[in-house]
């Protein structure tokens, strides 16, 4: 029990750049993010599983499941609104890596997930898409339907990203 309680109660700021952890991003503060000055898109954040229970409840969040290396952004300088868990963040993560993940946008064909809710930017929700598969290697999720083949020997393997 002692262990549960603590990831709802803490930001993981504390582990800096964890080797795995569950993170998401909020669909609900994306419309409202500060944008990137030369493209004027909303910037990608990270949000670790503490701050999704405490800071974004009752907020459409997208669970990305596990990424590596990768701080939580909530409340830094990409939100309007400070983090209620850890309200000192710095300004910004400059060793997160984001991928289009972070947009709701996944696989070659850069679409939402199957049956997920409509993403700011999406008109409808795409119901095609079926099974979706998460690459070791680059950690995209990839719809096993859209042609892709994965090496099931060496795991979850996205074939493109080895040649």
């Amino acid at each position: 029990l002692k262990f549960f309680i603590g990831i709802f109660s803490h930001s993981s700021i504390f582990k800096g750049y964890p080797p795995r952890q569950m993170i998401y991003t909020c669909a609900t503060c994306f419309p409202t993010m500060k944008r990137d000055l030369t493209t004027l898109e909303p910037l990608p954040t990270a949000i670790c599983y503490g701050c999704s229970m405490n800071c974004h409840s009752g907020h459409t969040l997208l669970e990305l499941y596990t990424k590596r290396r990768v701080c939580c952004d909530c409340g830094n300088s990409k939100f309007r609104h400070p983090c209620q868990l850890y309200p000192g963040k710095k300004l910004l993560n400059t060793w997160n890596q984001y991928n289009h993940n972070y947009e709701g946008r996944y696989c070659a064909c850069d679409r939402p997930y199957a049956d997920s809710v409509p993403l700011y930017g999406y008109d409808e929700i795409w119901e095609e898409g079926g099974v979706m598969v998460q690459c070791i290697v680059c950690e995209d999720w990839f719809h096993v339907n859209v042609g892709f083949v994965f090496n099931y020997f060496l795991g979850n393997l996205f074939v493109g990203c080895v040649q």
